[in-house]
């Protein structure tokens, strides 16, 4: 708003009315210009106590009004009569002193000079030293009150509001646009390195493939900063947006390496294995050709053959297993138990123990009896009490999560079993209990450290086995040479065989384009669907905060109370099952055709390419082919940038005669037609995504995934998009500490209050060793405390106070605690409908 006139000669002048006006127009500018880009950096909106900032700006205006006063005398007269007054003869103009000074004084706060210093000249009629001189202090001590209380200001613009969140939108389909392109990338690194087309993999060459895509992103971006309708009001927010993708693009460019410098690494491995196995596979290879050879001219039956080859089969087989000693295997039970004898020397009944280990089934029951057992005394004996037996379950259940995605992590390397993984999950065991039992009161740490280390070990085992049995099996020669053999079988019917040997040789490069397109298409299809979904389903076209407002409204229609538990003790799993199920709802019932259609159109894709491929090469080297290496030389060069395929794993069919190159192309177009109509059958029976080496669920959990640190006093998730991010944690609405078992100190009452609310009083919160600590003071808590930013704040959903209304008695039972005293709930959260609830969740999707 403009400020008052300045009055006229002969009226009195309203000094602090006046200087009111002046400087509320100078705060207007200060939320149009300044305020809008710290928002952008500290990205998170937060909102500033009414009374703290009613307080500051008064003492401010106040410190100005008698500022004017002291140096003025102007109690009363008009301005060109004090003006008169307090000339004052001087050599130097004072004046361009003074203007100076206030112009400095208003490039300190952020505001042009060359629009400001007339503005106040012509409206306040200042013409003095010393008038200029505190005017600039009062604009300093103003903002420096308001950096003293540390504040960050909501926007008070409902346009700002909208282009905010419209860019929010952009932003969201940038980053997933960026996340597909190196998507793509690995996809087409994947074939690059299984063709053996690259070696090495550097961050020259990551950003060179992805270069154009990323330039069309940024473009993208630049235009809509430039050209949209609210570009004025955007262009605060452009600096932060772009350091943001330049950010998500380097962690993305890391992560590409990571993979493919992986890849290579197995690559090169399975390379030197075949090397080792390439002289066996010659002399039995050479074998089968003379024993074919021996009976050229003779039809054999398909019965004859296999009888035969079988008999040459096992006495080479046999010749070749004694030639290389077979892998000793592990005793893994055995290696666990000395393993645990080391790691427990002092606990005495350690073996009996490690045998009962393998039957259990519920840790906190098994650890039950043994403090009831252990604990007795004259008259009675010791019971874990509920909290104990909740402390217990909570922390198994998170323990066994770690070890299963460290066991996860080796599945997938397939990598082979060592004895120091058990070392490495009783260090992850040490070091959660270390953190968890930080300052706690429960007394028996060492024995359920004991317990919990033989539960999950036990449970390591098992899967450990079956690790050790797969690589085995994999790397194990007998194994090896036992997948060769069809392989082989053809090659021994090429050589017995006459005019069906181009059918045989077209037969075996079919099953490995089978393999190969399967693989391809499937990765494609995935992605496909994730973006459609992103495009399709309002939950995941937004960022983590706004899915997670889907979250909350599928848990309020369910109003199942045990999936609200797992939601709030167990947040990432909880998103990571809401996803997966909403993708299989939307892709197998809502949409039941969906994945088919979208495998067949992929697969439609490549049979073309396949096809024109055949062709081409026919054509290329018709003339020009008397053997079938020089048909597989082509068509390998034209299909590896399509699919991995070895050029190698066609090299025993070199020697082949080609004598009708058309009857070739003939046989591969009617071999390949058949695979491509098996693979559609098999994409009619495709109700899940088990065969998909990378699943859409995932792709778009990773896509909205985030930071996932909860907030000390009440669990709410930080609503920060990057992990590892810079930066306090902090959550636009906290929850009632009554939804993690938090009760008043010595009391049996639940806090009901939000810890945004208690962040400004002076109650107390008791911590794991005993101590009290006021919430105001919370940070000084400890590490987990200090990084939280908890803006003292009274707004909150009505989400959580339903909730805890409606679900009383079963929180009063999961707990034992009451709602009482302190702790009663107000009358005003029982009134509360679902159906406002769930309004207010709407509103908050869309805004």
């Amino acid at each position: 708003m403009d400020p008052p006139s300045p009055p006229s000669s002969s009226g009195t002048w309203q000094t602090g009315e006046y200087c009111i006006g002046i400087l509320s127009e100078i705060w207007y500018h200060f939320f149009m210009e300044i305020h809008p880009t710290l928002q952008a950096v500290f990205y998170l909106v937060q909102v500033i106590s009414l009374v703290t900032f009613a307080i500051g700006v008064i003492i401010c205006l106040g410190f100005m009004v008698n500022r004017y006063k002291r140096s003025e005398d102007w109690d009363e007269g008009t301005p060109s009569e004090m003006s008169k007054e307090n000339e004052l003869p001087q050599k130097s103009n004072p004046e361009d002193h003074g203007k100076k000074e206030l112009e400095l004084a208003l490039v300190e706060v952020g505001l042009n000079p060359e629009y400001w210093l007339p503005k106040l000249e012509s409206k306040l009629g200042i013409t003095n030293v010393k008038a200029m001189s505190d005017l600039k202090l009062c604009i300093n001590d103003l903002l420096d009150a308001l950096l003293d209380e540390n504040v960050v200001f909501s926007f008070r613009n409902s346009l700002e509001i909208a282009a905010y969140y419209k860019l929010k939108n952009m932003c969201s389909s940038w980053t997933w646009k960026l996340r597909k392109v190196f998507l793509d990338l690995q996809n087409k690194l994947n074939i690059t390195i299984g063709n053996d087309e690259l070696q090495r993999v550097d961050r020259t060459y990551i950003e060179r493939g992805v270069q154009e895509r990323c330039d069309s992103i940024t473009k993208s971006m630049e235009t809509f900063f430039s050209e949209d309708k609210d570009s004025k009001m955007l262009i605060q927010w452009k600096a932060n947006t772009e350091n943001r993708l330049r950010n998500i693009k380097y962690d993305l460019i890391e992560r590409t390496i990571k993979m493919a410098e992986e890849q290579i690494r197995v690559k090169s491995n399975k390379s030197t294995l075949g090397q080792m196995n390439k002289v066996y596979e010659k002399q039995l290879l050479e074998e089968s050709k003379k024993t074919a050879l021996g009976f050229k001219g003779k039809e054999l039956g398909e019965e004859e053959l296999k009888n035969i080859f079988d008999s040459i089969w096992q006495t080479w087989l046999q010749k070749v297993i004694s030639s290389i000693p077979p892998a000793e295997k592990p005793n893994v039970k055995v290696e666990l138990q000395n393993t645990l004898l080391e790691q427990f020397k002092s606990h005495s009944d350690l073996v009996n123990k490690f045998e009962e280990s393998a039957t259990w089934v519920d840790l906190t029951q098994e650890f039950s009896k043994l403090i009831s057992a252990t604990r007795k005394y004259v008259l009675w004996a010791e019971r874990l009490d509920k909290s104990q037996l909740n402390l217990i379950s909570q922390l198994t259940e998170s323990l066994k999560q770690d070890v299963s995605e460290y066991i996860k992590d080796k599945e997938q390397k397939h990598e082979n079993y060592r004895i120091s993984y058990f070392e490495e999950i009783l260090n992850i065991i040490e070091e959660k209990l270390k953190s968890a039992f930080n300052g706690s009161k429960f007394r028996f740490q060492a024995d359920y450290k004991v317990y919990v280390s033989l539960y999950l070990c036990q449970f390591a085992a098992k899967r450990f086995v079956k690790l050790s049995e797969s690589f085995q099996n994999a790397h194990d020669p007998k194994t090896l040479f036992e997948s060769k053999k069809e392989h082989f079988f053809h090659a021994f019917k090429l050589s017995c065989e006459g005019t069906i040997r181009i059918v045989i040789f077209v037969d075996f490069v079919c099953t490995i384009l089978k393999t190969a397109i399967l693989k391809v298409v499937y990765n494609k299809t995935a992605i496909d669907i994730a973006g459609e979904m992103r495009s399709n389903c309002p939950a995941f076209n937004g960022n983590r905060s706004k899915l997670e407002y889907h979250l909350l409204l599928s848990l309020a229609e369910e109003e199942n109370f045990e999936n609200y538990m797992s939601y709030i003790n167990q947040p990432k799993e909880a998103f990571q099952r809401f996803i997966k199920n909403k993708v299989y709802s939307y892709c197998f019932v809502e949409n039941k055709n969906m994945v088919n259609n979208n495998l067949n159109i992929t697969l439609d894709s490549f049979e073309r390419s396949v096809l024109n491929i055949i062709s081409d090469v026919t054509e290329k080297v018709n003339g020009k082919c008397s053997k079938v290496s020089t048909w597989s030389d082509e068509f390998c060069a034209h299909i590896k940038g399509l699919l991995i395929f070895q050029r190698r794993d066609l090299s025993v069919f070199d020697a082949l005669e080609v004598r009708d190159v058309h009857f070739l192309q003939e046989a591969m177009t009617k071999a390949f037609n058949a695979i491509v109509k098996d693979l559609r059958e098999g994409f009619e029976k495709a109700d899940d995504f088990e065969e998909f080496e990378k699943k859409p669920h995932e792709m778009l959990f990773h896509q909205l995934s985030g930071c996932w640190v909860k907030c000390p006093l009440c669990t709410a998730v930080c609503t920060h998009t990057l992990l590892g991010h810079f930066g306090d944690h902090s959550v636009q609405f906290h929850r009632p500490g009554c939804l993690t078992g938090r009760n008043w100190i010595n009391t049996s009452n639940f806090i009901i209050h939000f810890c945004a609310s208690l962040a400004a009083s002076d109650y107390e919160f008791a911590l794991k060793n005993g101590r009290r600590c006021p919430y105001k003071r919370y940070r000084e808590a400890g590490p987990e405390y200090a990084c939280w930013s908890i803006t003292p704040d009274a707004s909150s959903l009505l989400y959580w106070r339903w909730f805890v209304s409606h679900f009383r008695s079963n929180l009063e039972t999961h707990f034992g605690l009451k709602f009482s005293g302190i702790g009663e709930i107000p009358s005003q959260w029982q009134s509360i409908q679902k159906e406002s609830v769930i309004e207010e969740l709407r509103k908050q999707m869309w805004m």
